[in-house]
């Protein structure tokens, strides 16, 4: 994994993404695998808690082959502009490397705003049907409750 597409003054958050086969559909979770001091994700949506002073970031979500169902590839990003507090002024570019099953977010971390990415995976049995990930939001509001244990 390349970080030539990273400015040397932002912060690195690395997410760890796994998709399971979970009867019919799939289900995903994430985890912090790199991130600064007071960033935290829940294991469960993938929301993402980042403090407000952070400044500028490169979001990166990385696919977990291993343990992700098999042939599962990640494929793209779709920013959610439908939440009442969120922006897209700040997000400076999402980018897929599909080489390396990643997607890597840059934003400025500015104000107290929020965005959403929704995350597509393939899974290459069934290349047809998209699997879509819950919208894991990032926010840098310090009212709402990061998640425990993270």
């Amino acid at each position: 994994m390349s970080d030539n597409d990273f400015p040397a003054n932002g912060q690195l958050i690395q997410i760890e993404v796994t998709v399971a086969k979970q009867g019919a559909g799939y289900a995903w979770s994430y985890a912090l695998m790199k991130a600064p001091p007071g960033v935290t994700v829940h294991p469960g949506h993938g929301t993402l808690y980042i403090p407000q002073d952070l400044g500028s970031a490169r979001i990166d979500y990385i696919l977990n082959v291993q343990a992700s169902a098999p042939s599962i590839d990640m494929v793209y990003a779709n920013l959610n502009v439908q939440l009442p507090n969120g922006v897209t002024a700040q997000i400076d570019s999402i980018t897929i490397h599909r080489q390396d099953n990643r997607v890597a977010v840059q934003f400025d971390n500015q104000n107290q705003r929020e965005f959403g990415v929704f995350l597509i995976a393939r899974d290459s049995g069934n290349p047809n049907q998209p699997i879509i990930s819950p919208d894991p939001q990032v926010t840098n509001d310090p009212n709402s409750e990061p998640p425990t244990g993270q």
